[in-house]
């Protein structure tokens, strides 16, 4: 049997470990998600690896936003917005909400 450095488990701990960092920086979050794998599947990984992991993962997630969007989904129903509002933010990119008719822009330099 093939031994897969990333499970879902394993994916589950890095995104949610950094996502909900807080003031945290990613490098320490990354460090706290490190050891929250290694306790739960006794699986050593780089820093690097949990830092890359993580991108890859907010990457998909916000391109299947984007797809569920120009599908016309109702992704209220189907998916936590806010978590995809604050890796929106967290992207560097501008960014513009529209809230109940009125539009908030975001512009990251």
């Amino acid at each position: 049997m093939m031994d897969t450095k990333y499970t879902k488990e394993v994916d589950a701990i890095i995104y949610s470990t950094i996502a909900n960092r807080g003031g945290n920086t990613v490098d320490s979050a990354a460090l706290e998600a490190r050891k929250a794998i290694f306790a739960a599947t006794n699986k050593k990984l780089t820093l690097p690896m949990v830092r890359g992991r993580y991108y890859t993962i907010r990457k998909y997630k916000t391109a299947l936003y984007q797809q569920s969007i120009l599908k016309g989904a109702d992704t209220a129903k189907t998916t936590d917005v806010r978590e995809i509002i604050v890796d929106m933010l967290m992207s560097r990119e501008n960014v513009t909400l529209e809230i109940q008719g009125k539009q908030i822009t975001a512009v990251f330099k």
